[in-house]
């Protein structure tokens, strides 16, 4: 592979990963989104796609290795608090008995409280989100430093297991 070819590629899936943090964001602030338009699977996004594919293979470079494991990790974890705001949002509002909903005098307060769960765990992925760009970025500057413009990849390999 052409080391700049990689570099693209990864500048596309941190592109991707920065639009999947704004549908988020806006989904959480406005409702503007569906929450179906933002994978919850880690595998499912334009950065976990690059992950499962192009960063597996590049896992074969032994300096790549344990930053790009890193990445995954990290990656995992945001999606995983993602996860939860899913459920504060959109499954423990249905999972409400029927009791629960007539009898609810005060659901404007408890929508209030619902936002705020969210957008809380959402802090959570701002941080989760710059550390995981910190590392793609590191990730980008060791590719830079690789001396040769061609990178021997064998793609004829199963990608190496990943990381939990």
């Amino acid at each position: 592979m052409l080391k700049k070819s990689i570099l693209q590629q990864l500048s596309h899936a941190k592109q991707s990963h920065m639009q999947w943090i704004e549908k988020a964001n806006r989904l959480i602030s406005s409702s503007t989104d569906s929450a179906d338009s933002i994978p919850f699977d880690s595998t499912e996004c334009g950065l976990g796609i690059w992950i499962s594919q192009e960063g597996q293979q590049l896992r074969q470079i032994s300096t790549l290795n344990k930053l790009i494991a890193n990445i995954e990790i990290h990656h995992n974890k945001l999606h995983n608090i993602y996860l939860n705001i899913y459920q504060i949002f959109f499954m423990l509002p249905k999972q409400r008995s029927f009791l629960q909903k007539f009898f609810n005098f005060n659901a404007n307060r408890e929508n209030e409280e619902v936002a705020e769960a969210a957008k809380l765990h959402f802090e959570d992925i701002k941080q989760s989100s710059e550390e995981l760009l910190s590392l793609l970025i590191e990730l980008e500057n060791r590719i830079k430093r690789l001396p040769q413009e061609t990178i021997e990849i064998n793609t004829d390999t199963p990608p190496l297991q990943r990381a939990i």
